[in-house]
């Protein structure tokens, strides 16, 4: 198959699928709060030599090294000395922070982890969510641009140019998460899982030889756990950027998080949220930006450029939009959208 932040797995478990399972092991799972979200890791297999607690500390361990909350994070210390001095961080922050730059190069992406003073000025999703005066905006614009980040890679160091730049690796370093946890289960002996970080999921291995993963994509328009529809897939990430997930309202506007880094605002475009189906978890956060930020045609024509990406786009006008690696795999479930073909 060629080829969400909200969607979920939904466990259409049988018994004959129950037979299938490796030593017919129920699935189990455990839930933990990390990267800022409720993260979720279930599996099919039993092994001794493995406990939930461990798996949750890795991904920790990433949001203390990439959180820019976290007083002296690595993050933190790279935002903290911007036009001061290089920060030497570990391979994790070094290797995201490279991948952000070579998502932000892409022609016309307006993926940028050098977002950050934005971010921090607009604060959606915290108490201080406002409308920033223009000329607040107009003054951090300058200090955004990847470019602007240099890296030795013998040092292992980051050094942002300007004093007011700030990295925010937020649309990136959750799909990182995932990866890094996928190859941590199968290192552990799994051959089958799911890895859901709040809303970016990770299927690894097939449910079994006859069923492929089934997952359900958020309605945008309704209350979380409603979906319009169902995708079928084997071992893949999913990942969802929309304007419903993290916004606010104010004089009958609404604002959400998904920042344009030209004009300083949030992304305005006719899509309510964009699906990304890619290889790996840091490749379909990324994209689920880049996509979303491109619009549905440009989008589209990202995601048939090539066979490591397939997406599902839903317009304001309630009409779904599949690209062609996709179509087989995706079933409408509401009456109050229609798939249009592009």
């Amino acid at each position: 198959m060629k080829k969400i932040n909200s969607i979920f797995i939904l466990f259409v478990i049988s018994l004959t699928v129950m037979s299938c399972n490796s030593n017919n092991v129920k699935p189990y799972s455990e839930t933990s709060f990390a990267l800022g979200t409720v993260c979720s890791i279930t599996l099919y297999e039993k092994n001794n030599d493995f406990s939930f607690q461990e798996a949750f500390k890795i991904i920790q361990n990433i949001e203390n090294k990439m959180s820019p909350v976290i007083l002296n994070s690595e993050l933190d210390q790279i935002n903290s000395n911007a036009g001061i001095n290089p920060v030497k961080v570990s391979e994790d922050t070094f290797f995201v922070i490279e991948e952000g730059i070579k998502y932000a190069n892409l022609p016309g992406s307006k993926f940028d982890i050098t977002i950050g003073p934005l971010v921090n000025l607009w604060a959606i999703g915290t108490e201080k969510q406002n409308v920033p005066e223009t000329h607040t905006i107009e003054a951090v614009l300058p200090f955004i641009g990847s470019q602007n980040i240099l890296l030795n890679n013998n040092e292992k160091t980051v050094f942002l140019q300007y004093k007011n730049m700030a990295i925010d690796l937020g649309g990136i370093a959750k799909g990182y998460a995932a990866d890094i946890l996928k190859e941590f289960l199968l290192n552990k002996g799994f051959t089958k899982g799911i890895i859901n970080l709040g809303g970016n999921v990770l299927t690894f291995g097939k449910k079994n030889k006859e069923t492929l993963w089934k997952i359900g994509i958020q309605n945008p328009i309704d209350s979380r756990g409603q979906y319009i529809g169902t995708i079928e897939t084997d071992e893949s990430a999913v990942v969802t950027s929309g304007i419903y997930e993290r916004y606010f309202e104010k004089n009958g506007n609404r604002y959400h998080h998904i920042l344009d880094p030209d004009s300083g605002y949030p992304v305005e475009n006719n899509l309510l949220s964009i699906t990304i189906v890619a290889h790996n978890g840091i490749m379909a956060d990324a994209y689920s930006t880049v996509v979303f930020s491109a619009g549905l045609i440009r989008g589209m024509e990202i995601l048939e450029s090539t066979d490591k990406l397939e997406g599902i786009f839903i317009t304001k006008d309630k009409k779904i939009f599949v690209s062609s690696g996709l179509e087989e795999y995706f079933q409408l479930k509401s009456s109050n959208f229609s798939l249009v073909d592009f």
